[in-house]
């Protein structure tokens, strides 16, 4: 991976596992918080994406759900932190974009305040920009 295409907060798959990116520095990602901790950086070289799956999309802190008969075809409605509502719907098909990430920012009863219709990510970092993007942030459990 090249280091532009990382942001603090990012998961990636280094060589001794799959970690939150905390800082970026010279030709290092440093995954812990403490950046003179050589044991938690790593050479950017090293640093792998990590491709979304149905498993990955299920890790999101607040769940995606999935079907049996499409399981990488997947939503999610929930709050932000100020307490906005959010739908996200992973492999969403529309007429003109084909499959894509499809966000919308909800009203307090419901209603579509804001659609986005995003490329459709394939790693989970930049299923992290996107939502970002849209003034999102979600924990994503490994």
């Amino acid at each position: 991976m090249k280091a532009n295409e990382l942001m603090i907060g990012d998961y990636v798959s280094t060589p001794k596992g799959i970690f939150r990116v905390t800082a970026i520095q010279d030709n290092d990602v440093i995954f812990t918080d403490y950046a003179d901790d050589i044991s938690g950086a790593c050479d950017i070289e090293d640093i792998q994406p990590i491709i979304i799956n149905e498993e990955i999309l299920l890790r999101f802190g607040v769940g995606f759900c999935t079907s049996k008969s499409n399981p990488m075809h997947g939503w999610l409605t929930d709050s932000m932190p100020d307490g906005k509502l959010f739908r996200a719907e992973y492999n969403k098909a529309t007429a003109q974009s084909g499959k894509v990430l499809g966000v919308q920012i909800l009203g307090n009863c419901g209603y579509v305040k804001k659609t986005f219709n995003l490329p459709l990510p394939k790693y989970v970092h930049e299923l992290q920009h996107a939502l970002k993007l849209c003034g999102i942030e979600i924990e994503i459990n490994f």
